[in-house]
């Protein structure tokens, strides 16, 4: 099953912020309206994982 998973293609959004940066905008191929999510939600959740050490988070390149 799992190289059922490897095999799958890779499904590529396309993000962009706001022009006042504020908001961050997803279009994902197959979802008809896109996800929208302030910058300061995403932040938190790179802080959090931070935290954590869930793994490697480089929150810099997006506290910018």
């Amino acid at each position: 099953m799992e190289n059922e998973n490897l095999n799958q293609e890779r499904i590529e959004p396309k993000i962009h912020v706001s022009r006042d940066g504020k908001w961050v905008i997803m279009r994902i191929p197959g979802v008809e309206q896109p996800i929208i999510k302030s910058v300061n939600y995403l932040r938190a959740i790179l802080d959090n994982a931070e935290k954590r050490q869930a793994g490697p988070v480089n929150a810099e390149l997006v506290k910018g």
